[in-house]
């Protein structure tokens, strides 16, 4: 068993000493010069944006209301939280406390 892991470890570790240097090997022989980003003009031409509680902006968000299954959802997940948790407790003292109430009153 010894020797099988010695030899899949060692074969791992030359795979992957041979294995980094070849992944280098693009990028060593490359001349040309790719241009990640580039910085735009300093100034903006147009009109400046109009905030959200503008009167005047026609595209302005409609205003907030939470929906109505995000606050059915809070109380049906507590309601759920709350009845698996009374069920653990039922379950515990049906399944451990009463048992060993009677082993101890025996």
């Amino acid at each position: 068993m010894r020797r099988r892991l010695a030899t899949i470890l060692t074969a791992a570790l030359l795979g992957s000493a041979l294995l980094l240097p070849l992944t280098a090997l693009p990028a060593m022989g490359a001349d040309s010069v790719a241009v990640l980003a580039a910085q735009g003009p300093t100034s903006t031409e147009g009109l400046d944006p109009m905030s959200p509680d503008d009167e005047d902006n026609e595209f302005a968000p409609a205003q907030y209301e939470p929906n109505w299954t995000w606050r059915a959802g809070g109380k049906g997940l507590l309601a759920l939280f709350l009845a698996i948790t009374g069920y653990l407790g039922l379950m515990y003292y049906l399944r451990v406390a009463r048992p060993r109430q009677r082993s101890e009153q025996s």
